[in-house]
């Protein structure tokens, strides 16, 4: 084979890495999945009724994270009491 038709071969596999990991993800999470799926084509940040703001805009998430005075990783209203919240004390996240 030559090594043109290896360089077109392999330019293709991204795609199909990202087709994989998007069935993994949906058959490991069938409802949560479709549901981060939708908030991320509606906008860099949704309004989620009961839980509050889902932010997918990567300047924005940046700027969430950084800054904990505005934004507390522990304590009421914090992303850590949030998980607790839905899926219980022993949830671990990243």
């Amino acid at each position: 084979m030559s090594r043109t038709g290896h360089r077109a071969r392999h330019r293709a596999r991204p795609n199909e890495a990202f087709r994989a990991d998007a069935r993994l993800n949906r058959a490991a999470h069938p409802v949560l999945w479709p549901l981060l799926r939708a908030a991320r084509r509606a906008g860099p940040v949704v309004r989620v009724p009961g839980l509050g703001l889902v932010v997918s805009g990567a300047a924005l998430g940046h700027e969430v994270l950084a800054r904990d005075a505005d934004f507390p990783k522990n304590g009421p209203g914090s992303l850590a009491a949030t998980f607790t919240r839905f899926l219980g004390p022993a949830a671990l996240s990243n």
